[in-house]
């Protein structure tokens, strides 16, 4: 979901309105009073599940999941993707932000499924959390044009080579 909504005060500056979803009534109570202390009026805040939108089918020409459905099983995140598709008009944009089997939490916690466990993390306890390499994650893009798809690199200052950060960013375009 929108968790926090760290993203939001740049995405609301390029749109003329928005909608930002999440599980937790706590979690958007404490935004919403964020949105008002910074004069962020063109947000409406929601709560609800990935894996069932409550919108109406071809509602938004963009969607933005920025780590978030990795945080689900396989079947899930299938769910969650099919329900984005959904509510994306036809040609709408999903962004799309996934931990890879780079991550640094990959293999961590207790395994449940191939490439999902049961995470041990500070923070995060008890949450599920499935890693993506890019080919799977091709793969379960049904119903979207990939734009792009790549994993994001960093700079490792003791080899001056880049490596996987752990993350995939994918921008797909709604069949």
């Amino acid at each position: 979901g929108c968790g926090k909504g760290n993203d939001i005060p740049y995405l609301a500056k390029k749109f003329k309105d928005g909608v930002g979803l999440d599980i937790s009534s706590t979690t958007l109570k404490s935004l919403s009073k964020k949105l008002v202390d910074k004069n962020i009026p063109n947000i409406t805040l929601i709560e609800g599940n990935v894996v069932d939108l409550p919108f109406k089918d071809n509602k938004f020409d963009f969607v933005f999941s920025i780590g978030v459905i990795h945080h689900n099983s396989y079947e899930m995140i299938k769910t969650a993707l099919s329900e984005i598709r959904r509510v994306l008009k036809r040609g709408g944009v999903l962004i799309l932000k996934v931990a890879s089997i780079h991550n640094y939490y990959h293999r961590k916690g207790k395994k449940i499924a191939d490439f999902t466990y049961l995470s041990d993390i500070k923070g995060h306890p008890h949450v599920c959390h499935y890693f993506f390499s890019k080919e799977r994650l091709k793969n379960i893009l049904e119903g979207f044009d990939a734009v792009y798809i790549e994993e994001i690199k960093k700079l490792d200052v003791v080899t001056n080579r880049f490596i996987p950060a752990g993350h995939i960013i994918a921008i797909v375009r709604r069949k």
